[in-house]
């Protein structure tokens, strides 16, 4: 039996929440040149071996991302072609 089921002469509303989210965006300092720039400076990075750099977060990052999901019990679902996609 469920718990609304058990109490339901004493409900008067019930709050519902998103099953899933969407996330874009930059990060930030990051999404111009001048800011990238700056960054790669900052860390003693080439400005040439910026594609390395880059590589080795694309691979991280998703990862990380992964790890974090599964550690909370929840699915990472991805969408590659958006504009086919019925939210």
């Amino acid at each position: 039996m469920l718990i609304t089921e058990g109490y339901k002469n004493q409900i008067r509303g019930g709050v519902s929440c998103y099953d899933r989210l969407r996330l874009r965006g930059s990060l930030p300092g990051w999404h111009y040149a001048q800011g990238m720039t700056s960054f790669l400076y900052a860390n003693q990075i080439r400005i040439f071996d910026c594609p390395a750099f880059a590589q080795s977060r694309r691979e991280i990052i998703p990862e990380n991302a992964e790890r974090i999901a599964k550690a909370n019990g929840l699915e990472i679902e991805h969408i590659r072609k958006i504009r086919h996609f019925r939210w």
